[in-house]
Formats: structure tokens, sequence, C-alpha cells
């Protein structure tokens, strides 16, 4: 395979699992504060950063590869 079109599916599958692990992430975090009745969003501001931390580890090992 070529080099641009590697580069390009690598790139696309990134944007897919950065915008998959914060959709869930947030959307588990509502759920939970929801359930537990936080007004303060507690589990949505955690859930969050850890989809953070996630994402750039998953970007780092990527983008490593890349090279």
């Amino acid at each position: 395979m070529k080099k641009s079109h590697r580069s390009w599916l690598i790139f696309t599958s990134l944007v897919i699992q950065v915008a998959l692990v914060m959709f869930l992430s947030v959307q588990l975090g509502l759920w939970l504060d929801n359930k537990y009745n936080h007004q303060e969003k507690i589990y949505t501001f955690g859930l969050v950063t850890v989809g953070m931390i996630i994402i750039i580890i998953g970007v780092y090992r990527q983008t490593k590869k890349f090279r």
C-alpha cells in the first residue's frame, strides 16, 4: 500500500477513535451523574479526563507506528 494511503487511513481511524471515546465517556458520565443525582457532574468530569488520557496514549502509539 502506498505511504500516502496508509497515513490517510491511520489518521482517519484516529478521528473515529477520538470521537468514539469522547462520546462514550461523556454519555456514561452523564448517565452516572443522573443516576446518583450529582448536580456537580463529578462522574462526567472524571470520565472525560480518563477519556482524554486514553486518547493521548492512543494517538501517541498510532503516530509512533507511523514514523
